[in-house]
């Protein structure tokens, strides 16, 4: 799991910038979850994404697609001035349509979690039937929240049903709204 940024800029187009170390499918991946976020804005909150920058903040070279779920989390996260619990972390796949999808190495992504420090872990329904075959002793204590949509994740992750009591709660100094 590796932290992820996002910064909605005010501009007169619309784009984003991707920032790290990040290989072709990590690019597309963020482009979908752009798309994906601009659509949820529109369709649930009225507005519109102009430009908007995503660090993928550690150097070490990334390639596939199993942040595009924490991508499109944390572009809204920011829209909304709400940062989520540092100590959930997220991982899934985005279709176009808003699905979650399942991803690889769900056992060293849940592992790599707790000891980073998460306590929640959201995570593709589509993984679950393979992390209940995985014994429990070799899973970390944390609770995993599955999620099929984009839509359930949102609610999972930012708790948009009681958005005015959070609206601003988690600002970090910075202004930078992270989402592992």
């Amino acid at each position: 799991m590796q932290p992820v940024e996002a910064r909605n800029i005010r501009s007169s187009f619309r784009e984003i910038k991707v920032t790290g170390m990040v290989g072709k499918v990590m690019s597309e991946s963020a482009d979908i979850a752009y798309e994906l976020a601009d659509a949820y804005a529109s369709q649930h909150l009225g507005r519109t994404l102009e430009a908007v920058t995503v660090n993928y903040t550690y150097s070490s070279h990334k390639g596939g697609d199993s942040a595009s779920l924490a991508t499109a989390l944390v572009i809204i996260s920011d829209l909304l001035s709400i940062c989520a619990d540092k100590s959930t972390s997220v991982t899934g796949a985005l279709s176009l349509n808003g699905m979650v999808l399942p991803v690889g190495c769900i056992l060293a992504k849940i592992s790599g979690a707790a000891n980073q420090g998460a306590v929640r872990i959201i995570l593709p329904e589509g993984n679950r039937k393979e992390v209940e075959c995985i014994p429990s002793q070799l899973l970390p204590d944390v609770e995993l929240v599955y999620v099929s949509t984009f839509d359930e994740a949102v609610e999972a992750l930012l708790h948009i049903s009681d958005l005015d009591e959070r609206k601003g709660a988690w600002l970090s100094d910075s202004g930078s709204f992270i989402v592992k």
